[in-house]
């Protein structure tokens, strides 16, 4: 004999949407992810759980989701560096972000974007808006889908410029300005991005403005002959990047 579901069951069953299948949430409280992971489960959306990113980048290595939602503050760091790292690896550059934030003030939807988020939810916020959030998300797609995954960026200031290019093995290499040279090596790719995304915003603070996209990898810096040699830098001094 057939097992009758219960009227609950019947409702998520016919609910359940088709194009969100599977989700990943990254948050450190557990308040939060217990309470969107049940809500949505129910929903029949096949929900996965970590509590920082670089679980949650270990996690993506073997798993793709239709939509990630991930909060602004974890354990290891910030939401946003999580979400840049994603967006400059190949293999999650077209997931649909959600931003989870507390902070009304200090992250704006336009502010979101620019991390490479595709929706910001202000939290608190009810299990049932953050499911229609991600429903509508996922069937609009990443606004970032369209973009592609590029290699290096370039910062001017007058006549002053800064070429950032990324290497393999964890490898950025920052040209300029002027004749100025460097090669950073990192242990991860969260480690990288973090570096980058800093580095990139004491150039913005400095007066330097983003000029343009480069995809092709023509290494510009081993072009002129002035540029020998490099320095191989850890961590301690990534203070001394662009005063140097």
């Amino acid at each position: 004999m057939a097992l009758s579901l219960s009227d609950s069951e019947n409702l998520a069953l016919s609910v359940r949407p088709l194009g969100l299948r599977s989700c990943l949430i990254v948050t450190a409280s557990a308040a939060t992810r217990h309470m969107y992971a049940e809500y949505l489960a129910w929903r029949g959306v096949s929900v996965h759980e970590v509590t920082t990113a670089v679980a949650a980048l270990e996690h993506l290595s073997a798993f793709t989701p239709d939509v990630l939602v991930i909060e602004e503050r974890l354990d290891d760091g910030r939401g946003v560096d999580l979400v840049l790292t994603l967006r400059r690896s190949r293999c999650t550059a077209g997931i649909p972000i959600a931003l989870l934030s507390a902070d009304v003030f200090g992250m704006t939807p336009v502010r979101a974007h620019r991390f490479g988020c595709d929706l910001l939810i202000p939290i608190p916020c009810l299990p049932d808006a953050l499911f229609d959030a991600l429903v509508q998300l996922v069937e609009e797609g990443a606004t970032h889908r369209e973009l592609k995954v590029f290699d290096s960026w370039l910062f001017v200031r007058g006549d002053e410029s800064v070429w950032i290019v990324r290497g393999r093995n964890f490898q950025v290499t920052v040209c300029g300005p002027g004749w100025k040279r460097r090669v950073y090596h990192f242990d991860s790719e969260l480690e990288l991005s973090s570096f980058q995304a800093d580095y990139e915003q004491r150039l913005v603070n400095t007066g330097f403005s983003f000029e343009a996209f480069r995809e092709d990898r023509r290494r510009p810096c081993d072009r002129r002959a002035r540029f020998r040699g490099a320095d191989r830098r850890r961590p301690a001094d990534w203070e001394h990047a662009v005063s140097a």
